[in-house]
């Protein structure tokens, strides 16, 4: 095989190097992460020495809220060492069980310095913040034009960082053996009428896109250059309107926001059908 399609194998998501390159006709089927092998992206590994913790926060109420416990390189490597996983609780009381959390026997022993939340949930944040916890909403960084569907944008990021221990040897993303709902929710993540199924196993997927363009990305813009698929992706998915934080109304309740992004996704899958 030429070096350029090896080269292009090791770089590309599987499902994309299937269809551009071996023309094979792919959709969105399976496995949103397929790339993603326990036998090389769990590991054991220990503290890094002067590289800070961070948090990757997910909010949730109905569903589950999850803080993912994250150390990230200078040079991108991201190393999930554990995970807080509850539901049925505001932000206020997972503010306060997180402290005890994070240093119970068989963690790290730190907190986190900084939490980076979903940005569609600022009264959240404001909760968190109350707690005495440095939290703030990711960036932006998943919509690159007003076409882009940010989830999509955000998954193909993530599935790159995957595919990279291809070329490397060393994987990009690591994740330890005590993080058991991240590692059972990249098993079951699924494509659904050709969006990542917005009900169920994307808890910790959604928390580590947050943590990844906030903390990953924003030091490397070529991992958004998808070579101008605009006008594919659009054809699949169809026009996304912008999505804004001014939707958002800061003073309505964190429960009445998860409901509306709940009736949200039930019409974009209606409407899939």
């Amino acid at each position: 095989m030429p070096r350029l399609i090896l080269d292009l194998e090791a770089t590309l998501p599987t499902s994309e190097f299937r269809q551009e390159i071996a023309a094979e006709f792919v959709t969105h089927a399976g496995l949103v992460y397929d790339e993603f092998d326990p036998d090389i992206h769990v590991q054991r590994f220990e503290v890094l020495p002067d590289v800070p913790f961070t948090g990757w926060v997910d909010m949730g109420f109905s569903d589950p809220f999850v803080c993912l416990l994250v150390q990230v390189t200078s040079e991108g490597r991201v190393y999930i060492h554990d995970e807080y996983y509850d539901q049925r609780k505001t932000p206020a009381e997972h503010s306060e069980r997180m402290k005890e959390w994070w240093v119970r026997p068989g963690s790290v022993g730190i907190l986190p310095q900084t939490l980076y939340c979903d940005p569609r949930s600022p009264d959240g944040i404001k909760d968190l913040k109350l707690g005495g916890w440095e939290a703030k909403a990711a960036p932006a960084l998943d919509r690159r034009r007003s076409s882009d569907n940010p989830v999509i944008v955000g998954v193909k990021v993530v599935k790159r960082l995957l595919k990279e221990n291809v070329l490397t040897g060393q994987p990009t993303i690591l994740v330890h053996p005590r993080c058991k709902m991240v590692i059972k929710e990249f098993g079951l993540y699924e494509w659904v009428n050709d969006q990542p199924d917005p009900k169920k196993d994307n808890h910790c997927m959604d928390a580590i896109r947050y943590g990844v363009l906030a903390e990953v990305a924003r030091d490397r813009p070529g991992l958004f250059d998808f070579e101008d698929d605009e006008e594919t992706e659009t054809q699949i998915l169809g026009k996304d309107e912008p999505e804004t934080e001014d939707e958002y109304d800061e003073e309505e309740s964190f429960e009445m926001q998860r409901l509306r992004e709940r009736e949200k996704a039930r019409q974009l899958a209606r409407a899939g059908r």
